[in-house]
């Protein structure tokens, strides 16, 4: 007779086998799923491009989620709330005390329309041509392309995104076509053609030169 242990065993093994051969087929089939999501799946061409229009529609209408999302910059939540209201205004005005990021938020700005609009034209308009610089040098070069945003930093080290302090002209060239300009608050910064503003401590540019000249 086969004594009662060995009857067990003998009952218990099968039931133990089928839930090893279970767990190792749930283990390839999540193997296989996550294989699959990673797998880089092919779109043609017109699915390509509706799904770049979508994005970028998304995205000019959400400046804040763009700087987060796309550009990998942490904000706290009242920069959310200026970039996404800068993004979808026509005349915006920051009053603020120091210390509350107005120049980097202008600086960001800045780059996010410069990206998001091909061939654009950027002007940054100071009392003097050293208050802009400062915006560019500190805020776009140093901070937002060095120190902040990975991807701002690839697209300076691959040459997409370049910085020009000359003498007599500081500018910011993207891959895109777009611009960013300093202009003095004076009658040198006449007949330029712009599609996006920034007046730096625009209480003490004088009215006539924004109306007049800038506007």
């Amino acid at each position: 007779m086969v004594s009662k242990k060995l009857k067990e065993q003998f009952q218990q093994k099968p039931f133990n086998d089928n839930i090893e051969q279970k767990n190792k087929l749930s283990q390839l089939i999540a193997t296989r799923k996550n294989r699959e999501k990673k797998r880089i799946k092919s779109i043609t061409e017109e699915k390509r491009r509706e799904q770049v229009i979508k994005w970028t529609s998304f995205y000019r209408r959400n400046w804040n989620l763009y700087a987060a999302h796309r550009l990998k910059l942490h904000l706290h939540p009242f920069q959310h709330i200026m970039i996404y209201f800068i993004g979808i205004s026509q005349i915006w005005w920051g009053m603020a005390s120091r210390g509350i990021s107005k120049t980097f938020i202008s600086a960001l700005a800045a780059m996010i329309y410069a990206l998001l609009y091909p061939n654009g034209e950027i002007h940054i308009t100071s009392s003097t041509i050293n208050q802009a610089k400062k915006m560019v040098q500190e805020k776009m070069d140093r901070e937002l392309c060095e120190k902040l945003s990975p991807i701002l930093k690839y697209m300076k080290e691959q040459g997409m995104i370049k910085f020009h302090y000359g003498k007599d002209e500081i500018r910011v060239d993207f891959f895109n076509g777009s611009h960013i300009w300093v202009d003095p608050a004076d009658e040198q910064a006449r007949g330029s053609r712009s599609s996006f503003n920034i007046y730096e401590e625009a209480r003490i540019v004088p009215k006539n030169v924004i109306e007049s000249i800038c506007i």
